[in-house]
Protein backbone atom coordinates (compact mmCIF):
# COMPACT_ATOMS: atom_id res chain seq x y z
CA UNK A 1 0.00 0.00 0.00
CA UNK A 2 1.30 3.41 -0.96
CA UNK A 3 1.01 5.98 1.78
CA UNK A 4 1.33 8.80 -0.75
CA UNK A 5 -2.20 8.31 -2.10
CA UNK A 6 -4.77 9.78 0.26
CA UNK A 7 -8.12 8.00 0.35
CA UNK A 8 -11.13 9.95 -0.90
CA UNK A 9 -14.75 9.51 0.21
CA UNK A 10 -17.82 10.72 -1.65
CA UNK A 11 -20.99 11.22 0.38
CA UNK A 12 -24.15 11.27 -1.70
CA UNK A 13 -26.62 13.08 0.58
CA UNK A 14 -30.05 12.25 -0.84
CA UNK A 15 -33.33 13.97 0.02
CA UNK A 16 -34.04 15.96 3.16
CA UNK A 17 -32.61 13.54 5.72
CA UNK A 18 -29.43 12.94 3.73
CA UNK A 19 -28.92 16.65 3.15
CA UNK A 20 -29.33 17.45 6.84
CA UNK A 21 -26.62 14.91 7.70
CA UNK A 22 -24.35 16.13 4.93
CA UNK A 23 -24.50 19.72 6.15
CA UNK A 24 -23.14 18.60 9.53
CA UNK A 25 -19.95 17.52 7.71
CA UNK A 26 -19.58 20.53 5.44
CA UNK A 27 -16.98 22.11 7.75
CA UNK A 28 -14.57 19.27 6.88
CA UNK A 29 -14.69 19.82 3.12
CA UNK A 30 -11.27 20.80 1.79
CA UNK A 31 -9.42 19.80 4.94
CA UNK A 32 -6.81 17.06 4.97
CA UNK A 33 -5.74 15.13 8.04
CA UNK A 34 -3.53 12.09 8.50
CA UNK A 35 -5.54 8.95 9.11
CA UNK A 36 -8.83 10.02 7.50
CA UNK A 37 -10.08 10.32 3.93
CA UNK A 38 -10.57 13.59 2.14
CA UNK A 39 -14.31 14.26 2.14
CA UNK A 40 -16.49 15.38 -0.75
CA UNK A 41 -20.21 15.84 -0.15
CA UNK A 42 -22.84 15.93 -2.90
CA UNK A 43 -26.42 17.02 -2.25
CA UNK A 44 -29.20 15.57 -4.41
CA UNK A 45 -32.91 16.34 -4.17
CA UNK A 46 -36.12 17.08 -6.05
CA UNK A 47 -36.70 20.29 -4.06
CA UNK A 48 -34.72 23.29 -2.84
CA UNK A 49 -36.57 23.33 0.49
CA UNK A 50 -33.83 21.40 2.31
CA UNK A 51 -30.96 23.52 0.98
CA UNK A 52 -29.76 26.86 2.34
CA UNK A 53 -26.92 29.35 2.01
CA UNK A 54 -24.52 27.05 3.87
CA UNK A 55 -24.33 24.79 0.82
CA UNK A 56 -22.81 25.98 -2.45
CA UNK A 57 -24.76 25.23 -5.60
CA UNK A 58 -21.55 23.73 -7.00
CA UNK A 59 -22.10 20.72 -4.76
CA UNK A 60 -25.80 20.21 -5.54
CA UNK A 61 -27.81 18.31 -8.13
CA UNK A 62 -31.45 19.37 -8.26
CA UNK A 63 -33.77 17.58 -10.65
CA UNK A 64 -35.28 20.12 -13.04
CA UNK A 65 -39.01 20.70 -13.03
CA UNK A 66 -39.72 18.89 -9.76
CA UNK A 67 -40.70 20.24 -6.37
CA UNK A 68 -40.54 17.36 -3.92
CA UNK A 69 -42.34 14.04 -3.82
CA UNK A 70 -44.62 14.49 -0.81
CA UNK A 71 -43.64 11.02 0.44
CA UNK A 72 -45.08 9.38 -2.70
CA UNK A 73 -42.13 7.31 -3.93
CA UNK A 74 -43.57 6.50 -7.35
CA UNK A 75 -44.30 10.13 -8.34
CA UNK A 76 -40.75 11.07 -9.34
CA UNK A 77 -39.30 7.58 -9.87
CA UNK A 78 -38.91 7.88 -13.64
CA UNK A 79 -37.38 11.36 -13.52
CA UNK A 80 -34.93 10.23 -10.84
CA UNK A 81 -34.03 7.06 -12.71
CA UNK A 82 -33.39 9.02 -15.92
CA UNK A 83 -31.01 11.36 -14.07
CA UNK A 84 -29.00 8.76 -12.14
CA UNK A 85 -26.16 8.45 -14.63
CA UNK A 86 -26.04 12.22 -15.07
CA UNK A 87 -25.64 12.62 -11.31
CA UNK A 88 -22.70 10.19 -11.25
CA UNK A 89 -21.13 11.87 -14.27
CA UNK A 90 -21.37 15.24 -12.56
CA UNK A 91 -20.14 13.96 -9.19
CA UNK A 92 -17.88 11.02 -9.92
CA UNK A 93 -17.49 8.10 -7.49
CA UNK A 94 -14.36 7.99 -5.33
CA UNK A 95 -12.55 5.32 -3.27
CA UNK A 96 -15.59 4.78 -1.07
CA UNK A 97 -19.08 6.07 -1.78
CA UNK A 98 -21.49 6.54 1.10
CA UNK A 99 -25.13 6.98 0.12
CA UNK A 100 -27.35 8.50 2.82
CA UNK A 101 -31.13 8.94 2.83
CA UNK A 102 -34.24 8.36 4.84
CA UNK A 103 -36.19 5.23 4.06
CA UNK A 104 -39.51 6.95 4.69
CA UNK A 105 -39.46 9.97 2.37
CA UNK A 106 -40.55 10.21 -1.23
CA UNK A 107 -37.39 11.53 -2.90
CA UNK A 108 -34.32 10.39 -0.95
CA UNK A 109 -35.65 6.84 -0.66
CA UNK A 110 -35.75 6.62 -4.47
CA UNK A 111 -32.64 8.66 -5.31
CA UNK A 112 -30.41 6.63 -2.98
CA UNK A 113 -31.28 3.13 -4.27
CA UNK A 114 -31.07 4.43 -7.86
CA UNK A 115 -27.52 5.60 -7.21
CA UNK A 116 -26.58 2.40 -5.39
CA UNK A 117 -27.67 0.11 -8.21
CA UNK A 118 -25.64 2.13 -10.73
CA UNK A 119 -22.59 2.29 -8.46
CA UNK A 120 -22.65 -1.48 -7.91
CA UNK A 121 -23.11 -2.08 -11.62
CA UNK A 122 -19.85 -0.20 -12.16
CA UNK A 123 -17.99 -2.06 -9.40
CA UNK A 124 -17.55 0.81 -6.95
CA UNK A 125 -17.21 0.50 -3.18
CA UNK A 126 -20.61 1.44 -1.75
CA UNK A 127 -21.94 1.78 1.80
CA UNK A 128 -25.54 2.72 2.47
CA UNK A 129 -26.88 4.60 5.46
CA UNK A 130 -30.67 4.48 5.73
CA UNK A 131 -32.88 6.12 8.34
CA UNK A 132 -36.22 4.43 8.95
CA UNK A 133 -39.35 5.79 10.59
CA UNK A 134 -42.61 4.44 11.99
CA UNK A 135 -44.25 7.81 12.70
CA UNK A 136 -47.09 7.15 10.25
CA UNK A 137 -48.42 4.40 8.02
CA UNK A 138 -46.82 5.89 4.92
CA UNK A 139 -43.49 6.21 6.76
CA UNK A 140 -43.58 2.51 7.66
CA UNK A 141 -44.64 1.47 4.16
CA UNK A 142 -41.95 3.59 2.49
CA UNK A 143 -39.22 2.34 4.85
CA UNK A 144 -40.16 -1.27 4.16
CA UNK A 145 -40.23 -0.70 0.40
CA UNK A 146 -36.85 1.04 0.54
CA UNK A 147 -35.28 -1.94 2.33
CA UNK A 148 -36.92 -4.34 -0.13
CA UNK A 149 -35.51 -2.23 -2.97
CA UNK A 150 -31.98 -2.64 -1.63
CA UNK A 151 -32.43 -6.39 -1.28
CA UNK A 152 -33.79 -6.58 -4.84
CA UNK A 153 -30.87 -4.47 -6.11
CA UNK A 154 -28.47 -6.91 -4.48
CA UNK A 155 -30.13 -9.80 -6.30
CA UNK A 156 -30.22 -7.96 -9.64
CA UNK A 157 -26.58 -6.87 -9.45
CA UNK A 158 -25.38 -10.04 -7.70
CA UNK A 159 -23.46 -7.85 -5.26
CA UNK A 160 -23.98 -7.27 -1.53
CA UNK A 161 -25.66 -4.07 -0.38
CA UNK A 162 -23.96 -3.16 2.91
CA UNK A 163 -26.16 -0.83 4.95
CA UNK A 164 -26.11 0.75 8.39
CA UNK A 165 -29.70 1.15 9.57
CA UNK A 166 -31.01 3.69 12.04
CA UNK A 167 -34.58 4.42 13.08
CA UNK A 168 -36.07 7.56 14.55
CA UNK A 169 -38.25 6.84 17.56
CA UNK A 170 -39.28 8.23 20.94
CA UNK A 171 -36.32 6.41 22.51
CA UNK A 172 -33.85 7.55 19.81
CA UNK A 173 -35.00 10.94 18.53
CA UNK A 174 -33.65 12.47 15.37
CA UNK A 175 -30.86 14.40 17.15
CA UNK A 176 -29.42 11.20 18.65
CA UNK A 177 -29.75 9.32 15.36
CA UNK A 178 -27.95 12.13 13.54
CA UNK A 179 -25.11 12.03 16.08
CA UNK A 180 -24.79 8.25 15.68
CA UNK A 181 -24.66 8.55 11.89
CA UNK A 182 -21.98 11.25 12.01
CA UNK A 183 -19.93 9.01 14.31
CA UNK A 184 -20.21 6.10 11.84
CA UNK A 185 -19.22 8.37 8.97
CA UNK A 186 -16.08 9.56 10.74
CA UNK A 187 -15.16 5.96 11.52
CA UNK A 188 -15.53 5.04 7.86
CA UNK A 189 -13.21 7.88 6.86
CA UNK A 190 -10.57 6.29 9.08
CA UNK A 191 -11.14 2.82 7.63
CA UNK A 192 -10.80 4.02 4.02
CA UNK A 193 -7.97 6.52 4.59
CA UNK A 194 -5.44 4.38 2.67
CA UNK A 195 -2.99 5.24 5.45
CA UNK A 196 -3.54 2.19 7.65
CA UNK A 197 -0.52 -0.10 7.40
CA UNK A 198 -1.14 -3.60 5.95
CA UNK A 199 -4.69 -2.67 4.88
CA UNK A 200 -4.91 -2.23 1.12
CA UNK A 201 -7.79 -1.36 -1.18
CA UNK A 202 -8.41 -5.00 -2.16
CA UNK A 203 -8.82 -5.97 1.49
CA UNK A 204 -11.61 -3.42 1.85
CA UNK A 205 -13.13 -4.40 -1.49
CA UNK A 206 -13.37 -7.98 -0.23
CA UNK A 207 -14.79 -6.81 3.10
CA UNK A 208 -17.71 -5.22 1.26
CA UNK A 209 -17.91 -7.88 -1.45
CA UNK A 210 -17.80 -10.69 1.08
CA UNK A 211 -19.29 -13.23 -1.36
CA UNK A 212 -15.85 -13.40 -3.00
CA UNK A 213 -14.15 -14.67 0.15
CA UNK A 214 -16.86 -16.33 2.26
CA UNK A 215 -19.65 -18.88 1.88
CA UNK A 216 -22.35 -16.18 2.16
CA UNK A 217 -24.33 -15.10 -0.89
CA UNK A 218 -24.96 -11.46 -1.87
CA UNK A 219 -27.92 -9.82 -0.16
CA UNK A 220 -28.85 -6.76 1.86
CA UNK A 221 -26.70 -7.00 5.00
CA UNK A 222 -26.22 -4.85 8.07
CA UNK A 223 -23.16 -2.82 9.01
CA UNK A 224 -22.23 -2.00 12.59
CA UNK A 225 -19.23 -0.11 13.97
CA UNK A 226 -17.71 -0.89 17.37
CA UNK A 227 -15.10 1.08 19.26
CA UNK A 228 -13.21 -1.18 21.65
CA UNK A 229 -14.40 -4.75 22.21
CA UNK A 230 -17.21 -6.15 20.08
CA UNK A 231 -20.23 -6.92 22.32
CA UNK A 232 -21.17 -10.59 22.61
CA UNK A 233 -24.69 -9.93 21.32
CA UNK A 234 -23.23 -8.61 18.04
CA UNK A 235 -21.23 -11.64 16.95
CA UNK A 236 -23.77 -14.38 16.18
CA UNK A 237 -24.41 -13.54 12.52
CA UNK A 238 -21.16 -11.82 11.46
CA UNK A 239 -20.00 -12.32 7.87
CA UNK A 240 -16.90 -10.17 7.51
CA UNK A 241 -14.83 -7.86 9.71
CA UNK A 242 -12.52 -4.94 8.98
CA UNK A 243 -10.46 -3.61 11.88
CA UNK A 244 -8.26 -0.59 12.46
CA UNK A 245 -5.98 -1.05 15.46
CA UNK A 246 -2.87 0.34 17.12
CA UNK A 247 -1.47 -3.03 18.19
CA UNK A 248 -2.34 -6.62 17.37
CA UNK A 249 -5.91 -7.15 18.53
CA UNK A 250 -7.72 -10.50 18.53
CA UNK A 251 -11.48 -10.94 18.46
CA UNK A 252 -13.47 -13.17 20.78
CA UNK A 253 -15.03 -14.88 17.74
CA UNK A 254 -13.86 -16.12 14.35
CA UNK A 255 -15.51 -14.59 11.26
CA UNK A 256 -15.17 -16.12 7.80
CA UNK A 257 -13.19 -13.06 6.65
CA UNK A 258 -11.22 -10.38 8.45
CA UNK A 259 -8.81 -7.69 7.33
CA UNK A 260 -6.75 -5.55 9.72
CA UNK A 261 -4.98 -2.22 9.33
CA UNK A 262 -2.56 -0.59 11.77
CA UNK A 263 -3.10 3.07 12.50
CA UNK A 264 -0.43 5.51 11.40
CA UNK A 265 1.67 6.89 14.24
CA UNK A 266 1.14 10.36 12.82
CA UNK A 267 -2.60 10.55 13.50
CA UNK A 268 -4.05 12.99 16.02
CA UNK A 269 -4.85 12.01 19.59
CA UNK A 270 -8.58 12.37 18.82
CA UNK A 271 -8.36 9.60 16.23
CA UNK A 272 -6.01 7.38 18.24
CA UNK A 273 -8.29 7.37 21.29
CA UNK A 274 -11.00 5.59 19.26
CA UNK A 275 -8.91 2.46 18.74
CA UNK A 276 -9.44 -0.39 18.21
CA UNK A 277 -12.20 0.12 15.67
CA UNK A 278 -14.16 -2.83 14.22
CA UNK A 279 -16.56 -2.82 11.27
CA UNK A 280 -18.88 -5.83 11.00
CA UNK A 281 -21.24 -7.00 8.27
CA UNK A 282 -24.21 -9.01 9.54
CA UNK A 283 -26.20 -11.67 7.74
CA UNK A 284 -29.59 -11.38 9.47
CA UNK A 285 -29.89 -7.70 10.40
CA UNK A 286 -32.78 -6.77 8.14
CA UNK A 287 -35.00 -9.81 8.50
CA UNK A 288 -36.01 -8.68 12.00
CA UNK A 289 -36.41 -5.04 10.90
CA UNK A 290 -38.64 -6.02 7.97
CA UNK A 291 -40.70 -8.35 10.15
CA UNK A 292 -41.34 -5.63 12.72
CA UNK A 293 -42.31 -3.09 10.06
CA UNK A 294 -44.63 -5.63 8.42
CA UNK A 295 -46.29 -6.38 11.75
CA UNK A 296 -46.94 -2.66 12.28
CA UNK A 297 -48.44 -2.36 8.80
CA UNK A 298 -50.68 -5.41 9.37
CA UNK A 299 -51.87 -3.95 12.67
CA UNK A 300 -52.73 -0.63 11.02
CA UNK A 301 -54.53 -2.45 8.18
CA UNK A 302 -56.72 -4.28 10.69
CA UNK A 303 -57.64 -1.00 12.36
CA UNK A 304 -58.44 0.52 8.97
CA UNK A 305 -60.72 -2.37 8.00
CA UNK A 306 -62.53 -2.20 11.32
CA UNK A 307 -63.12 1.54 11.06
CA UNK A 308 -66.73 2.64 10.65
CA UNK A 309 -67.19 5.50 8.23
CA UNK A 310 -68.88 8.49 9.85
CA UNK A 311 -72.06 9.90 8.36
CA UNK A 312 -71.70 12.98 6.15
CA UNK A 313 -72.86 16.34 7.46
CA UNK A 314 -75.03 17.03 4.41
CA UNK A 315 -78.30 15.18 3.80
CA UNK A 316 -80.59 14.45 0.88
CA UNK A 317 -82.75 17.38 1.91
CA UNK A 318 -80.01 19.95 1.37
CA UNK A 319 -80.01 22.09 -1.77
CA UNK A 320 -76.52 22.05 -3.26
CA UNK A 321 -75.44 24.52 -5.97
CA UNK A 322 -73.11 23.54 -8.84
CA UNK A 323 -70.12 25.02 -7.01
CA UNK A 324 -70.89 22.97 -3.88
CA UNK A 325 -72.53 25.76 -1.91
CA UNK A 326 -75.43 24.66 0.29
CA UNK A 327 -78.20 27.24 0.04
Amino acid sequence: MSTTVKGKARIYACGGAGINIGKKLEQFRGTSEVGVTDLDITYIDTSRSNLDATVSGDYCYLLDGLDGSGKIRRDNYHAISENTRKILQSFKPLDVNIVISSGSGGSGSVIAPSLVTELLENDHNVIVIVIGSSDSRIDIDNTLKTLKSYDAISQKRERPVVAAYFQNSAETPRSKVDDSIVSVLFSLTTLFSRENKELDTRDLYNFLNYHRVTSFKPKLVGLTVHIGDVPTDSISDVISVASVVVDETSLNFIPEYRCVGYLSEQVSADIAKNMPMHFLTHNDSFAAVAELLTEKLDSLDKIQKARIESKPVISSKDVIADDGMVL
